[in-house]
Parts: structure tokens; sequence; C-alpha cells
């Protein structure tokens, strides 16, 4: 057994509004006991993490295209935590795991209290969430023009780069999580303006709990009316 790959999805994702621990398990079985040893490994994970405190239950098994592997995706509140005990899940299920009360005293050691590295933030910020398939960056460019032409200091993100107010500040695509904490985490934006694209959602969930309007950029002329 082995887990081929995690991906820790910090914010709201496709899973739920908090944060998920999601891995790709190669259970090295036939079926149907490879799916019994996913649910089993998941099931453990959460244990596990329940164990030391971490008030978490939610978690699932989905199928893939490859025999034995399994896509398990778990909650958590500490990532470091929820990675530990996904870790050892996997050794106990598998059996390699001999004495589980001195693992379990291991996963208290890590921090529980301590807020994870890129938690989604809360802001006092007005947040507009750009996404869909084309005319996110024009209607992102579009609203920033009108909120700087209001007299507000906007910070905008987009595929183009990332902007304060009519000033380039960062070059790269920068539609992710990554680039809309930057702006978040400014104290001078009053207004951000965040394209959104799809891959970043996957990869790592959002930077943001809420946002205060959210568009599907369809057509840039749709935001002149709004």
């Amino acid at each position: 057994m082995r887990i081929i790959q995690t991906v820790i999805l910090r914010g709201p994702n496709r899973y739920l509004l908090t944060p998920v621990l999601e891995a790709l398990l190669d259970t090295m079985q036939a079926e149907p006991q490879a799916e019994v040893v996913a649910k089993r490994v998941a099931n453990l994970a959460i244990i596990y993490q329940q164990q030391v405190g971490s008030a978490v239950s939610w978690r699932t098994v989905i199928h893939t295209d490859t025999p034995g592997v399994y896509r398990l995706a778990v909650a958590y509140r500490n990532s470091e935590l929820a990675q530990a005990a996904l870790a050892l899940s996997c050794r106990t299920v598998a059996g390699l795991e001999g004495d589980d009360r001195a693992a379990v005293a291991r996963l208290r050691e890590i921090e529980l209290d301590r807020p994870d590295s890129a938690a989604p933030l809360d802001s006092n910020k007005q947040i507009i969430a750009v996404t869909g398939t084309n005319g996110k960056t024009t209607t992102v460019r579009l609203i920033a023009h009108i909120m700087v032409s209001c007299g507000r200091v906007v910070g905008w993100t987009s595929t183009n780069g990332s902007w304060l107010d009519n000033e380039l500040i960062a070059t790269g695509d920068n539609s992710g999580p990554i680039s809309a904490r930057a702006i978040l985490e400014r104290t001078d934006v009053e207004v951000a303006v965040l394209e959104t694209a799809r891959g970043g959602i996957l990869r790592e969930g959002l930077a943001y709990t809420h946002c205060d309007v959210a568009k599907g950029a369809r057509a840039a002329a749709d935001v002149c009316r709004w």
C-alpha cells in the first residue's frame, strides 16, 4: 500500500466549505478488498485526528479508473496532523505499526492550536470573485477600473499579473489562491477583485471563506449592466 499523491485543499473546495486533505491511495489489492482497505484507511485517518482532540468527522472514498487505486478525502483542522494521521492509518492497515498508542502519542506532539500557515483569510475588505470559462480577465479588469474610478483602493489579480489600482505589482498567471492571499493580506487594499480559475480551486481551494460578489464571466458587457 502506498500514497501516490496528497493535496492540501485549504479553503472552500470541491468537497466542503472547510479544509480537506485529498490523497491518491494505491491499495495494491484486488476488488472488492481494495475498497474495504481504502475505506478503513480513510476512517482511521479521521479517528486518529479525533483521538488527539481535532473535531473532524467528514471523509469520503472515490473510485478511480485504475484498479485498486482510490481517491480519499478527509476533513482536517491542522494539515500537519492530518498528513501524519493519514500516514499512520496506512501503516496500521498494512500491519506495520506495532504500538498504536505510542503512534497516537506522537501525533499529540503536533501543535493542534497552531493556525495552518495558509488557512483561508477572513478579510474586512470587499471581495469580488470572478470565475468562468472565458472572459474572466477582461471582466476583472473592467470591474477594477470601475472601482478605481470610484476612488477605492483596489487590489486585483488576473492571468496577466496582480495590480494595485493601475500599478502592476506582480507578474505571471496570478489567478490562483496564493496570489489572492497576497492581495487580501495587504492593509492598503479596500476592494479585492480576484480572478478565480478552476485549476486553483482544484489544487488548493480558495484563499477566502466568503466573498461579497461572485461573478461568472460570460461576457464583459454583462458587468456594465451590473
